[in-house]
């Protein structure tokens, strides 16, 4: 039970990390629009005063002096969204990051001779059920009188399936070792 819950673990930790980077990608996104909406209110608020206090003060030749504050407030708008752009890219590659080292490999090198060794201690286990299973059938038919035609085909079916998982051994041990052969399977149809 405890190697389900890791693996189910590691999965959705997986996606609740991925789950968790995409909201704080969308509150940025939302913030940075927030601040935007702001700014642009605050710009055609103070367009809308420089423009009325220009139209009273136009025999005083204020009319100068809105031009300036326009521009001064362009400039700001501009360094704020390049600030802007500037983050959204510095979060992009933080999130980048992120991922790579959620995904990056963690076989360790030894970690195929350890499956391998499994899969060849299962097979030789599977052989010894396999030749029990022949010796009780054996024992069996000793019992019963005229069972032998049917022994034999047993027995003939129980040595196939010991032949082939011989040869899944050895398939194995080459396996761990770096030399994959492709050899024919036994048991396989003709």
């Amino acid at each position: 039970m405890r190697k389900d819950d890791e693996s189910g673990g590691e999965q959705g930790s997986a996606e609740t990390r991925i789950e968790a980077l995409e909201k704080s990608r969308k509150l940025d996104r939302l913030l940075l629009f927030g601040l935007a909406g702001v700014l642009a209110c605050t710009l055609l608020g103070g367009l809308t005063l420089s423009l009325l206090g220009s139209s009273e003060k136009a025999g005083e030749g204020a009319g100068s002096v809105v031009p300036a504050q326009a521009l001064n407030v362009e400039k700001q708008l501009a360094s704020l969204q390049a600030q802007l752009t500037q983050q959204n890219q510095e979060r992009a590659a933080q999130q980048e990051s992120e991922l790579n080292g959620m995904f990056r490999a963690t076989e360790e090198p030894n970690s195929a001779s350890q499956v391998a060794r499994t899969l060849v201690g299962q097979e030789q286990g599977f052989q010894a059920v396999v030749k029990h299973l022949k010796l009780a059938m054996r024992d069996l038919a000793a019992m019963l009188p005229g069972s032998r035609s049917w022994l034999d085909q047993y027995s003939e079916a129980l040595n196939l399936e010991l032949t082939a998982s011989q040869a899944r051994a050895s398939q194995i041990k080459l396996w761990a070792a770096g030399r994959v052969a492709e050899a024919p399977n036994p048991a396989a149809p003709k």
